[in-house]
């Protein structure tokens, strides 16, 4: 049933394990272990047309289009702000206007915590990496179901097993 596997997929994105399914993903995007995916990684990438460490086009593509819409929106506030205060720019020596949106720096890189935000609302983001969040939630399991049989194995053989009755 579709709606199990749904069901599935939001336990593991947004349950008890989480976060290490987040930090695997975000790893996947940081190759420079810096704290953030930035921008320009993900361009080149795309530019080649090749995947490096496990990293897909379509995560490439999904994560390009977030750096897009936050652009948009950054943009969108600044001028809002502009037209709010009705400041006109200085003119720069191009004639250009210093105060225009176009002027204002991109938005670069991709925190952990927005990137967290981002596989918490976005269904693309999800889709683009389940694979990854798949793969990990195996790891996951298997080290869970190890811990499990080593403690199960580790019980003293001399250990009474039932609670000796009180005198």
């Amino acid at each position: 049933d579709y709606q199990e596997v749904i069901s599935a997929i939001d336990v593991i994105v947004n349950g008890t394990n989480k976060n290490i399914t987040t930090k695997d993903c975000f790893k996947l995007c940081d190759p420079t272990n810096c704290g953030y995916i930035i921008m320009t990684c993900l361009q080149e990438l795309k530019t080649a047309r090749s995947e490096a460490n496990d990293v897909t086009h379509m995560m490439v593509k999904t994560l390009l289009e977030i750096f897009e819409r936050l652009q948009v929106e950054a943009d969108e506030r600044y001028t809002k702000e502009f037209a709010k205060k009705g400041k006109k720019g200085k003119k720069g020596k191009g004639g250009g206007d210093l105060g225009a949106p176009s002027a204002r720096s991109k938005k670069i890189h991709l925190s952990y915590e927005e990137f967290c935000e981002f596989v918490a609302t976005e269904p693309l983001l999800v889709q683009a990496f389940l694979t990854r969040i798949l793969m990990t939630m195996e790891d996951v399991y298997k080290k869970n179901k190890r811990v499990v049989q080593l403690k199960a194995n580790t019980v003293a053989p001399d250990a009474p097993t039932e609670v000796p009755e009180s005198v």
